[in-house]
């Protein structure tokens, strides 16, 4: 009567009772990356009425997706740092029709059969992660806007040839967002404008490591009435005035985090928390060295 089971690090012997499992929905082998493929592909012949499958940093090839994409009932599939995974192997999920929700952060992905995903999907979609996928550009993240309205989580970190040619259609058009991490990008206030004015369901957003992003910029945020974590870690364009005036504009924060964010002190980040007690804030300046991590509680 086992509906989700999780194993990690599980070795090939101990699979053989997940076979018993005819009610499982909810599988995860994250991390096992003992599994041989012949394991897993005879794995997955037991796996016809699995909703969730994670299979991330598992050493699965293009040959194991065509089996996945075979589970008629699967809507979410998680395949991060699977980097034997290429355009091929993508391709074949195709052939999952309920698909909703994909992550497949760190894996070696270009944008022509993830376009071909979202054209078939479309507003089947809610959930897409694509952080460290280095060789995606703005045409499948315009693609992405233009076809997945009702997306509500986006990660498309880490791809730092993205910029507002593709992210101002994003904040135009998918308004159901309530998850976006665009670090390392080229974002700048042209999209977070347009963003602030237009997606009220945002509630975790992440703008690491940006390099546009400053004062002038977190005044575009200003609107995002339901904006709960918010992450600006290692922009040194930000200093203690912007910081103090978004707390005093966004009152809905609960979480930040400015570690790293070199014209910003641990007294510029208790002033920001003196005017939000309800508000935990992340600073801390050098990454090595744990003793000077501090969180404002």
């Amino acid at each position: 009567s086992i509906e989700e089971l999780a194993l990690w690090g599980v070795s090939q012997s101990k699979l053989s009772s997940i076979a018993k499992l005819k009610k499982l929905q909810k599988l995860s082998l994250r991390g096992c990356e003992l599994l041989t493929n012949k394991c897993i592909k005879t794995l997955l012949n037991y796996c016809g009425v699995v909703h969730e499958l994670d299979l991330s940093e598992c050493n699965i090839t293009d040959a194991e997706l065509k089996k996945i994409a075979s589970i008629p009932s699967l809507s979410t599939l998680a395949l991060d740092g699977c980097r034997r995974v290429t355009d091929k192997g993508i391709l074949q999920l195709l052939s999952c029709y309920r698909l909703q929700n994909l992550s497949i952060a760190r894996v070696h992905v270009s944008d022509g059969p993830l376009v071909s995903l979202v054209h078939q999907q479309k507003t089947l979609l809610q959930s897409l992660s694509l952080s460290g996928c280095g060789s995606i550009s703005n045409v499948l993240v315009t693609t992405i806007s233009h076809y997945c309205s009702k997306l509500k989580v986006l990660n498309i970190s880490g791809v730092s040839a993205i910029d507002d040619s593709s992210l101002a259609y994003i904040a135009m058009n998918c308004k159901y967002l309530e998850f976006l991490d665009i670090s390392e990008t080229q974002v700048s206030n042209v999209s977070l404008a347009i963003l602030g004015n237009n997606v009220g369901t945002l509630r975790e957003l992440y703008l690491d490591d940006c390099k546009n992003i400053g004062n002038e910029e977190l005044t575009c945020l200003y609107p995002m009435t339901k904006l709960e974590c918010l992450s600006l870690q290692h922009n040194h364009s930000i200093t203690q005035y912007g910081i103090i005036q978004l707390v005093t504009r966004v009152p809905s924060l609960r979480r930040l985090n400015v570690s790293l964010c070199s014209q910003l002190s641990d007294v510029s980040v208790m002033k920001a928390k003196s005017l939000n007690t309800s508000l935990d804030i992340e600073y801390h300046f050098k990454p090595k060295i744990r003793s000077k991590s501090f969180t404002f509680q």
